[in-house]
């Protein structure tokens, strides 16, 4: 049987293409998409992010996967605190370390939940809403309508890691299916 993982991106197409999935052993959100769907895994890599969105899963909260715990950021407010000490956390370098990941697989959270996918465990990985075709590289706002100060360079330096990490995955053997919005070309009919 098939040890199949959902990783929900962050990115604004999101919500045109995921619905929960009863084959997926596990979903890894990242950023923001915690709070817009259910998961068992937060790949969250600052503690700006952490505070700004509550997940959706409340009891229990999603395992934290997080560049650092030593962020004061995640303790400063109590909210934030309590949410933080009730959260199974794993921090991504360790991960990297037992995995054998690139260097460029702890840049990014979208890289990081690639990662842990396979770190879980996965034969395949189902990627939902990330960078790709039809994509508007003007937008600046993540799946929950948050506005970021992303640019375009920021956007083809996570791809080109993502790509490096990805070739990484595959190469242990790990199915990779990058899923996207359906297009909204429309066709004439005569």
């Amino acid at each position: 049987m098939t040890h199949c993982i959902a990783i929900i991106s962050a990115n604004p197409n999101l919500k045109k293409c995921y619905t929960p999935q009863t084959h997926h052993r596990s979903v890894i959100a990242v950023n923001s998409a915690a709070g817009l769907f259910p998961c068992d895994f937060w790949s969250c890599g600052d503690a700006k992010t952490f505070a700004r969105v509550e997940p959706l899963s409340r009891s229990p909260l999603p395992a934290l996967f997080t560049l650092t715990e030593s962020d004061n950021d995640f303790k400063a407010h109590s909210r934030v605190a309590e949410r933080f000490l009730q959260s199974k956390v794993m921090t991504w370098k360790p991960v990297r370390a037992t995995t054998g990941a690139p260097a460029e697989a702890v840049n990014w959270s979208i890289t990081a939940a690639l990662m842990l996918a396979v770190e879980l465990g996965a034969d395949a990985v189902e990627v939902y809403g990330h960078y790709g075709p039809g994509d508007d590289p003007a937008n600046v706002t993540d799946c929950a309508g948050f506005e970021l100060k992303k640019r375009l360079d920021t956007k083809q330096r996570v791809m080109a890691d993502w790509n490096i990490t990805k070739a990484w995955a595959v190469d242990r053997g790990v199915t990779v299916r990058e899923i996207h919005p359906p297009s909204t070309t429309t066709e004439d009919v005569i």
